[in-house]
């Protein structure tokens, strides 16, 4: 919701339109659903939408976005890009922000990209989508959601992020480049970075290891030796760490003939004391042995990965907890415009938060 305060920098961005593309930019001055946001039909039970500050009033006007109501719901909302927007050989950002109005419990807080041919009436959870994002939180398990879909298939990043869980706003970016690397951003500040080549398992890498190397036989991969050039102590004696029984006796029935020469048994030797060298750096060792890589049968420099054609964004969620507020919704493929607005729109709020907080 814009307000006074952020005016000038709204103002600022407007320069950056002619160079940004904005596919979806949205602030909750107002929530229509017969215009712009569509409700699922596909369940006649989920939940409510509605315009709301939340119980931390900081500034009403900035405070205001759109909250869930209605606990142990489904809620399926979602609106179309001005535009569809054909990712491929272009940056992604995909950026909101998410209020938990409430200690959480259980509740979904993430955002979809949909693709064109999205039906908006039957959104549910099993709509297809192209990518994922936000927080999901149940229990003890809290997480930032990142799903990307590829020729039908949802792959979700092998990093584990943690979202932040308090009464606050927090403002959640995701930005993908068409350089096949990613950034994933809480307030504005890194919290996870790297290769959709490294972190998702559907791009196939150039070269993999060979699963049909095997470890060399002269391979030395021991850290540590004993030390060969150590020895007992002086007085050591090399007592045997067993002894015979010197108590034991010949059974009667025993034939040497049929049973061999008997032999007392073995019992632990009281006198024996264990020495071993102490250990040194190996000067051979050679450090862990890995297969080594060979070209990957599946890899492919012409694949095109990412290569979408967004028509929809929308919530489809799960609240055991609701009153989630969500707010500043932004789709565009220019990082720097992605940053002005996350400045002109959460930078402001997140002080007046803060100080309201404390209050």
């Amino acid at each position: 919701m814009r307000s006074s305060i952020a005016l000038l920098g709204l103002a600022s961005l407007a320069l950056q339109l002619a160079a940004a593309k904005v596919y979806f930019r949205e602030e909750f001055d107002q929530f229509d659903t017969t215009s712009r946001w569509v409700q699922s039909r596909a369940k006649n039970n989920f939940g409510r939408w509605e315009l709301a500050t939340g119980a931390l009033v900081a500034d009403p006007a900035i405070n205001q976005g759109l909250q869930t109501k209605g606990d142990s719901s489904y809620f399926a909302l979602s609106a179309a890009l001005e535009e569809p927007f054909k990712t491929y050989g272009k940056p992604l950002v995909l950026q909101y922000s998410v209020r938990f109005d409430r200690v959480i419990d259980c509740s979904g807080s993430y955002i979809k990209l949909y693709p064109a041919n999205l039906d908006q009436l039957e959104l549910t959870g099993e709509s297809p989508f192209s990518v994922m994002f936000g927080p999901d939180m149940c229990g003890s398990s809290h997480f930032v959601k990142v799903l990307l879909s590829h020729k039908g298939k949802n792959y979700e990043i092998k990093k584990a992020i943690s979202p932040i869980n308090d009464q606050l706003t927090h403002l959640y970016t995701l930005i993908i480049k068409p350089n096949r690397t990613y950034q994933i951003l809480i307030d504005n500040k890194r919290k996870a970075a790297g290769r959709l080549v490294d972190d998702f398992d559907f791009v196939q890498p150039e070269s993999i290891p060979d699963t049909k190397a095997t470890k060399p036989a002269d391979w030395d991969d021991r850290l540590m030796i004993p030390d060969p050039e150590a020895t007992p102590p002086a007085d050591w004696v090399d007592h045997p760490q067993e002894i015979p029984d010197p108590e034991a006796q010949q059974p009667e029935e025993w034939d040497d003939d049929m049973d061999g020469p008997w032999e007392a048994p073995l019992l632990a030797n009281p006198a024996y004391l264990s020495w071993n060298p102490p250990p040194v750096k190996n000067p051979n060792y050679q450090g862990p042995w890995s297969a080594p890589d060979i070209p990957n049968p599946k890899y492919n420099p012409k694949a095109k990965y990412l290569d979408y054609t967004l028509g929809y964004l929308g919530f489809d969620l799960w609240q055991v907890t609701s009153g989630v507020i969500m707010d500043n919704i932004l789709v565009t493929d220019d990082v720097d415009y992605a940053k002005e607005f996350a400045d002109a729109t959460f930078t402001s709020l997140r002080k007046l938060e803060r100080r309201a907080k404390k209050a």
